[in-house]
């Protein structure tokens, strides 16, 4: 409902820079999905050069210029695609790709909660599951990688109440990472699974304050840049946004 009375506002503030990052890392993502369904196909042909393409493309039917792509391709992708093609997982067949999924938590007197989600990639490598989220940003600093362990978690609790299969839900071990896309290799994120119960938990916790109307910075936030907001930002509409 806030989302259809309040339209994000800031993308459009940075489009002159050539994309923003959000609309950017969700090309990305369609890339590497693309790239992953026809390089089996392709065997032999240049990666680098498969994903540029599949990027230019994507961005056409998107309405984006040529010229705006190639600028962008140049300035930001090229050293994405060129790093990823030269890790071994460029080569992998995952199982799972951008595959969505519908966790339903057990109903507490109050609410009813479903998280939905799509997890980036799930492979097996030497015996070992590996639940894999691309990030395109250049740094992992240690506050982004705490906030990654949030998400991971949530992923990883899809995966052990079944919602994306039986043979994950009874995986021995799923390794969480994300792929850094910039530095071209994935960095694994401890998370124990004895720590479901704390991400369930925040979960709720995170749901109460919707109902509540509660939407204030809290810590976490307070280390984010409201302008990656759709809502933050000078004509954002939150009323806690920092600018």
């Amino acid at each position: 409902e806030y989302r259809e009375e309040y339209p994000p506002v800031i993308e459009e503030g940075r489009e002159a820079l050539g994309l923003s990052p959000t609309r950017f890392g969700t090309l990305v993502h369609k890339t590497l999905f693309e790239f992953h369904r026809q390089f089996p196909l392709k065997k032999g042909v240049d990666k680098v050069k498969l994903m540029r393409n599949i990027f230019r493309r994507l961005g056409l039917n998107e309405g984006m210029s040529a010229a705006q792509l190639n600028r962008i391709v140049k300035d930001r992708g090229e050293v994405l695609f060129t790093s990823y093609a030269a890790h071994p997982y460029s080569e992998i067949s995952p199982l799972l790709l951008e595959q969505e999924f519908n966790l339903k938590l057990p109903p507490s007197p109050l609410w009813e909660i479903t998280v939905n989600g799509v997890i980036d990639r799930v492979h097996r490598q030497n015996g070992e599951w590996f639940m894999v989220d691309y990030k395109t940003t250049p740094k992992l600093t240690p506050a982004l990688k705490e906030d990654y362990r949030f998400q991971m978690g949530i992923y990883l609790l899809a995966c052990r109440s079944g919602c994306l299969g039986e043979e994950l839900r009874r995986a021995e071990r799923l390794r969480a990472e994300v792929f850094l896309l910039a530095q071209g290799h994935p960095e694994e994120i401890d998370l124990p699974e004895e720590e479901l119960p704390l991400i369930e938990q925040t979960i709720r916790e995170i749901v109460r304050r919707i109902e509540e109307g509660d939407f204030r910075l809290t810590d976490a936030h307070s280390r984010r840049d409201c302008l990656r907001c759709g809502y933050g930002g000078e004509q954002g509409f939150c009323p806690y946004k920092r600018v």
